[in-house]
């Protein structure tokens, strides 16, 4: 397990750790407050934990918190396909059986609120709560839909704009289409078409 401090934020220092299993490598942040309660954080598509930052250090006000790059993303590269959701929290379920994990809250943003789903599903005894912000998984409306409602509220969205996130958005967007491109496809297919309403 390699680790090495990230950044420091609050009087909080975070810890970039790393851990290796068969066929994927899992980077994740640790940080926050030392408590009883700890989140398990999942970060949406085509990103990794770099442009959740700001949240995070909020999380870690009140929770010792955890943040993978899922696999495939960021710092955790993977070198076999990742075709569902399930995949998606196989690999996690790994770390939380690596770190000792034994209760924690779960928080997932889009992509990553559908794996939190998965999770809470396969391993139902260690969930405390789950949200699931904003999650993939159940398409109520279809493709062409969501391209439409995205180029409405782009102009809106431009005009409230924090430069700093956005410039970590963009960033780690653009290291996952270089060197992860796969990957980011699989979580596109996926997020697209996998439905979980049944």
């Amino acid at each position: 397990m390699d680790s090495g401090q990230l950044f420091s934020a609050n009087n909080k220092q975070w810890q970039r750790k790393q851990i290796e299993f068969n066929g994927f490598t899992l980077s994740y942040l640790e940080g926050g407050r030392s408590s009883e309660q700890t989140i398990l954080f999942l970060h949406g598509w085509n990103v990794s934990t770099e442009p959740y930052h700001d949240c995070l250090n909020s999380l870690g006000e009140k929770y010792w918190v955890i943040a993978p790059d899922l696999p495939g993303f960021g710092r955790s590269p993977c070198s076999f396909s990742l075709s569902s959701y399930q995949t998606y929290a196989n690999c996690t379920i790994q770390l939380i059986e690596k770190i000792n994990l034994a209760k924690f809250h779960l928080v997932g943003h889009s992509f990553g609120g559908r794996i939190a789903l998965a999770l809470a599903a396969a391993i139902p005894d260690r969930v405390k709560s789950i949200v699931a912000i904003d999650s993939t998984g159940i398409p109520l409306i279809s493709l062409n839909d969501i391209i439409q409602r995205r180029f409405a509220e782009l102009p809106q969205q431009i005009a409230q704009l924090r430069w700093k996130p956005f410039t970590r958005i963009l960033r780690s967007t653009l290291y996952n289409l270089i060197f992860r491109r796969q990957h980011l496809v699989e979580g596109a297919k996926i997020a697209l078409k996998e439905d979980i309403r049944s």
